[in-house]
């Protein structure tokens, strides 16, 4: 995996990965894990998918839950916060265990950014673009 990264100032990795299409998606990767249980320690790998301002628009939560449920397979959808100007940061997060192979990591990082891309695709007129 020969993939281009920084490291944001609370020490997450930040991860340029390349998606169909050459197009390219910030992904960000916890360098630090979560205990799940007593032996389980869980790393957390996500990418903004849109900035919303305001409320989300009418359906779309029950929407993402809907699709979060039926087709996703590594993570799901969630609100991450609210930005300054606030704006709701929506993302798409997955969790995989720690011991996770390079090809499972890998394979969570090219999911979270293809669908992150995809809904920032179909929502980018809310954010003004």
């Amino acid at each position: 995996m020969n993939l281009k990264y920084r490291i944001d100032s609370e020490g997450d990795y930040r991860v340029q990965v390349i998606i169909p299409e050459n197009r390219n998606v910030e992904v960000g990767v916890s360098a630090h894990t979560e205990s799940l249980e007593k032996n389980v320690r869980v790393r957390e790998i996500w990418s903004v998918a849109v900035r919303i301002p305001g409320k989300l628009p009418e359906g779309l939560a029950e929407n993402l839950l809907r699709d979060s449920w039926s087709t996703r397979k590594f993570g799901s959808w969630a609100l991450a916060g609210t930005t300054s100007d606030g704006k709701q940061v929506l993302v798409y997060i997955s969790r995989i265990p720690e011991s996770s192979s390079v090809k499972v990591l890998h394979a969570a990082m090219m999911d979270t950014a293809e669908s992150a891309r995809g809904l920032h695709d179909a929502l980018s007129e809310l954010e003004g673009e």
